[in-house]
Parts: structure tokens; sequence; C-alpha cells
């Protein structure tokens, strides 16, 4: 008899677990989609709360803060949104090939998440609880960036800085909407035209090793 309670004690605890989780999820998701459709700023307790089709005490209860909040979205947008992972680019050992191979990646990102980043972008000035709470895809992207310009840190004086300038410009979410949006290009003629442009600013000496 004991033990047929205790089984269905932990069968109960399980479901409240199961339930639980979902409506965390649930009220994740809600809260990526308003980041997506409007921005952080405008995802407010209310709106979360009437997408995800629960009470606003509910939010708070699984996420006490708003910092808490952005970094359970953070990590379901770093999980859904296709962002690259620069680890394997380390096996190209040409830069330029690495360069290429990460620029494709990248303005492939933007493009299938264009509006959410413009929205991060728009609104982390004035939300510094965004800013905290989105720090774990910010380290990433450092990752993205130190290992794109690896190659050309020990090209010395002014053409390193020249190279590795125009390098780390090419991967801004700022220059493929420039070169794309407002100038036309194709993906793939813009990381063709950085490639180019980056080449080009070795006027003298060795390529990068």
């Amino acid at each position: 008899m004991e033990m047929k309670q205790a089984a269905r004690r932990q069968y109960r605890l399980r479901q409240r677990r199961e339930a639980m989780d979902a409506t965390r999820e649930r009220i994740v998701r809600a809260a990526f989609e308003l980041h997506q459709e409007r921005g952080p700023a405008y995802a407010t307790i209310s709106a979360i709360a009437k997408r995800a089709r629960v009470e606003r005490h509910t939010v708070y209860r699984h996420f006490p803060d708003l910092v808490a909040l952005m970094r359970a979205c953070t990590e379901h947008g770093m999980r859904t949104t296709g962002l690259p992972d620069p680890d394997g680019w380390r096996t190209l050992e040409d830069p330029y090939e690495r360069l290429h191979t990460a620029l494709t990646a990248m303005y492939r990102y933007w493009r299938a998440n264009q509006q959410l980043i413009a929205n991060i972008l728009r609104d982390s000035p004035v939300m510094p609880e965004l800013v905290e709470g989105s720090a774990a895809y910010q380290d990433h992207l450092g990752r993205v960036w130190q290992t794109v310009l690896e190659p050309w840190t020990s090209v010395p004086g002014e053409a390193g800085q020249r190279i590795r300038a125009l390098a780390g410009t090419a991967l801004e979410f700022g220059t493929w909407q420039f070169l794309t949006e407002r100038y036309g290009l194709s993906d793939e003629a813009a990381v063709d035209a950085m490639v180019a442009a980056v080449r080009s600013s070795e006027d003298s000496g060795d390529p990068p090793p």
C-alpha cells in the first residue's frame, strides 16, 4: 500500500514538473516572439502573459526579474535561430577562406533574423537588463570575431590594423544591411565584395600566415 502511495506521489510530482516546464517554455516562446515582432522594450510582462495565456504572477513565478527572462530568451534564440558556430572555422588555415566561410554563415544568419537583430540593437541602449541578459550571445559573437581575425593578429603595424578593421567591419550586421538592403547586393555578392576589400588592403608584404 505504501509503495503504491509513493508511486502515485512520484507520478503527481512528475506531472507537476512537466506542467511547470511546459508553462515556462510557453512564456519564453511568447517573450521571444514579441522580441522578434516588436522588440524587447515593447515586450511587457502583461503582453508576454497575454500571449502565453497565463497570468502576470505566473510569469513572475518563473522569472523573478527581467534579467532572468532575458537570459532564457537568449538561450532560446541561440538554440533556434541558426546562430553560426565558429569552432569549425579554425580548421581553415587560409585566412580568406575562413573569412569567406564566416561571412557566408553570418550573412545568412543576419538575413534570417534581420528584424530580431534590428530590434535588439535599437533597444539595447535603453535596456540594461537586455545587455546583461544577453551576455551569452555577446560572448558567442565575440568568439566569431576572434576566430575570423585570429590569422591576422600577427600582422604588425598599420597594415595589420587595417586588415583587422576591415575584416571585423565585414562581419557587422550593419555592414550586411547596408550592402544588401541599401545597395541591393545579394548576400553572395556582399561576401565577395568584402573579401575583395580585405584582400586589397594588403598593400605590400607577405600574406598572413
